[in-house]
């Protein structure tokens, strides 16, 4: 089941324990096609819900203990890795590393499905059961 999570004035992530899944809408910098930030940040370790959400979700007893997870995924026809990080700052981010970076993905997203869209507008979603990184118009309400 799919869930929200308002973690900043800046929106919120969305995720789905069963499925393993997490996404949110990226900001304008993730989007960048030079100097993009291809991190993902899902709020501050001092905040125990946030924290409960990603124990369960990567079934780790304390959210330190998911820093330093690392996948290799999938986006379209691009290999990615995908990093988990609790930064210096104690940020808890997921950052889409290799040649994974988000202004690529999306361009080749877009390519694909030969359609323009509006990535700010679109959830990214990491399914770290089928290990794969998707976009998802947040009206398809299923990560």
């Amino acid at each position: 089941m799919v869930k929200s999570y308002n973690f900043s004035k800046q929106g919120y992530f969305y995720y789905d324990l069963e499925k393993k899944t997490i996404g949110r809408f990226p900001t304008k910098s993730n989007l960048f096609p030079h100097g993009s930030d291809n991190s993902l940040y899902f709020g501050m370790i001092s905040n125990e819900e946030i924290c409960n959400i990603f124990c369960k979700l990567f079934d780790v007893k304390k959210v330190e203990d998911f820093s330093g997870k690392n996948y290799d995924m999938k986006c379209g026809y691009d290999d990615i890795n995908v990093i988990c990080n609790v930064n210096a700052q104690g940020q808890i981010q997921i950052k889409l590393a290799k040649d994974g970076t988000m202004f690529r993905l999306t361009s080749n997203y877009a390519f694909d499905e030969m359609k323009e869209f509006d990535f700010t507008k679109m959830i990214i979603v990491i399914d770290f059961i089928k290990k794969e990184v998707r976009f998802k118009n947040p009206l398809d309400f299923e990560l």
